[in-house]
């Protein structure tokens, strides 16, 4: 049920922040045995990368899979960590990107994943125009050549640090479970000598009580 409630909203999101920017990332967590799908309108011919990340949950495993406007799977595949999937949207139409957590009982996942679009049409009429039709290097001035290269350079500045956040991430969670394991095996610890050294008092004593009544 939830998944159905969320489906209009996370349609809506991805969908704005794709015509905004031809970009959008998002965090979020994928509940045991549970399926998140996010749809996202695509231009015939239009190409597609999602790097992503699974910052939390187990063995870091999750199953991504991807859907097009006809029903049929595009892509299917269990993932560990981090990766990236590149398609071209063969139709125009909504397409469905899923992640699956099924084959988990009790773990869930937390999963960063971003949606870069490349070749994005500038009007209804130019859907299947690719970045190289529409751009070419005779009609770019020195202006537009240089905001191109400063563009570049921040999506690789963004993606870099995306990775590290995520790589960061996950040391961090390493480092809070062995914090908390020796936590609790230094007060386990503590514990058994605490009943080791009263028992050893209590059986001394006991010792010498007996010798003294025979």
């Amino acid at each position: 049920k939830n998944l159905k409630l969320n489906f209009a909203m996370r349609s809506l999101f991805l969908l704005s922040l794709a015509i905004a920017g031809a970009m959008c990332s998002l965090t979020f967590q994928v509940e045991p045995k549970g399926v998140d799908c996010f749809f996202i309108e695509l231009a015939q011919g239009q190409k597609v990368r999602v790097p992503f990340y699974v910052v939390r949950g187990g063995l870091l495993d999750i199953e991504l899979s991807v859907g097009g406007p006809m029903g049929e799977t595009i892509y299917s595949q269990l993932q560990f960590e981090s990766s990236q999937i590149d398609f071209v949207a063969r139709v125009q139409g909504p397409h469905k990107i899923c992640w699956s957590n099924e084959m988990a009982r009790w773990t869930a996942k937390v999963v960063s994943f971003d949606v870069i679009l490349e070749g994005v049409p500038k009007d209804k009429g130019s859907a299947s125009a690719t970045k190289e039709d529409v751009v070419t290097p005779s009609l770019l001035t020195p202006i537009d050549d240089g905001l191109s290269r400063i563009s570049n350079s921040l999506d690789s500045i963004q993606k870099d640090q995306r990775t590290l956040r995520a790589r960061e991430q996950r040391h961090r969670d390493t480092a809070e479970s062995t914090n908390s394991r020796v936590l609790w095996y230094s007060v386990v610890e503590s514990a058994l000598l605490v009943v080791i050294s009263l028992g050893q008092v209590y059986f001394l004593r006991r010792f010498f009580d007996t010798k003294q009544t025979r």
